[in-house]
C-alpha cells in the first residue's frame, strides 16, 4: 500500500525537460514500455524578443517636437494662385515680408507638363515675418484670382486628399449654403465659390477643403449624385486632387497634338 501511495505521488510530479527528451527517445527506439496517456510533454518555452525602444532619448524627442513647431509657424501655403503666375513672382510678391527659404518656396505642378495646381508653398525663416505675410497678402487680388494665404499643416498621409471639387451647383449657391451642405461630414477648413471672370456671377463650381482626408471620403460618398433644393441636377463632387490630374493630362495631350500639326 506504501507502494502504491509512493507511485501515484511520483504520477503527480511535475514535468520537466527531461522526461520530455525520455519519452521521445523510448517512442523512437520502439520500447516496449507502458505509454503514459496522461503526459503531454510540453516544449520548452521560447525567450521573448526585447522590447524595442525608440533610439531618442526624451532631450532628442524635445528638440525634434519643438523644429517641427516652429516649421509650422514658418511654412505657409498660398491657395487659388493664377495659371500664369511664376515661382519667381511668387517669391517676389512675399520677399518684402521677410527672408525666403528659396529652396523650398514653389509653386506645386505638374512633373510631366508643368500644370500648375494653383497652390504653392512660401517658408520663411522668422515666424513674425510668416504672421505678417498672411495678415497683408490674406485675400489679395492677383490677377484673376483673390489668393488665400494660411499656415502649412505638417506632412501627413492623414492630410492628403482633402480637397473637395464641387461642380453642377445652382448659381444661387452662397457660402452658407455650401457649409449647410458639406460641414456635417467634418471640419471645413477652407471653401470657394468660383465666379465668371465677366459676368461675376458664380459658375456652379466649388472647393472645399477638409481638415482630414476620412472627412473628404465620407462627402465623396454622400453628396456625389445629390440633388440640392431647387435644383433638377445632381451635382458632382470628387477629390480636386483628381481634377487637376486631369486638366493636366488634357493640357498634355493638347501640347502633343499641337506640336505634332506645326
Amino acid at each position: 500500500m506504501a507502494d502504491n501511495t509512493q507511485f501515484q505521488a511520483g504520477r503527480k510530479r511535475r514535468r520537466g525537460p527531461e522526461d520530455f527528451n525520455l519519452y521521445y527517445d523510448e517512442r523512437q527506439r520502439n520500447v516496449s514500455a507502458p505509454v503514459d496517456r496522461a503526459f503531454r510533454p510540453q516544449r520548452p518555452p521560447v525567450p521573448r524578443p526585447p522590447r524595442p525602444t525608440s533610439h531618442l532619448g526624451y532631450t532628442e524627442r524635445s528638440e525634434l517636437f519643438t523644429e517641427q513647431a516652429e516649421l509650422m509657424q514658418t511654412n505657409l501655403i498660398v491657395n487659388y494662385l493664377p495659371q500664369a503666375l511664376s515661382d519667381e513672382e511668387l517669391i517676389q510678391m512675399f520677399s518684402p515680408y521677410g527672408t525666403i527659404d528659396i529652396q523650398t518656396s514653389r509653386i506645386m505642378r505638374d512633373k510631366k507638363t508643368g500644370y500648375s495646381f494653383g497652390y504653392g508653398f512660401i517658408n520663411f525663416h522668422n515666424p513674425s515675418s510668416a504672421n505678417l505675410a498672411i495678415s497683408v497678402l490674406n485675400g489679395l487680388q492677383v490677377m484673376n484670382k483673390v489668393i488665400k494665404v494660411s499656415y502649412a499643416r505638417p506632412a501627413s498621409s492623414d492630410i492628403k486628399d482633402t480637397n473637395v471639387y464641387i461642380t453642377n451647383l445652382p448659381r444661387s449657391t452662397t457660402d452658407v449654403d455650401l457649409t449647410h451642405m458639406f460641414g456635417q461630414f467634418g471640419n471645413i477648413v477652407q471653401k470657394n465659390i468660383l465666379y465668371d471672370k465677366i459676368t461675376q456671377l458664380p459658375r456652379g463650381v466649388a472647393f472645399v477643403r477638409y481638415d482630414r482626408r476620412e472627412e473628404a471620403n465620407a462627402a465623396i460618398q454622400a453628396m456625389n449624385g445629390f440633388v440640392p433644393s431647387g435644383s433638377d441636377e445632381p451635382i458632382k463632387v470628387r477629390l480636386a486632387e483628381d481634377h487637376g490630374k486631369q486638366k493636366a493630362n488634357y493640357l498634355a495631350g493638347f501640347q502633343a497634338g499641337y506640336r505634332k500639326r506645326f
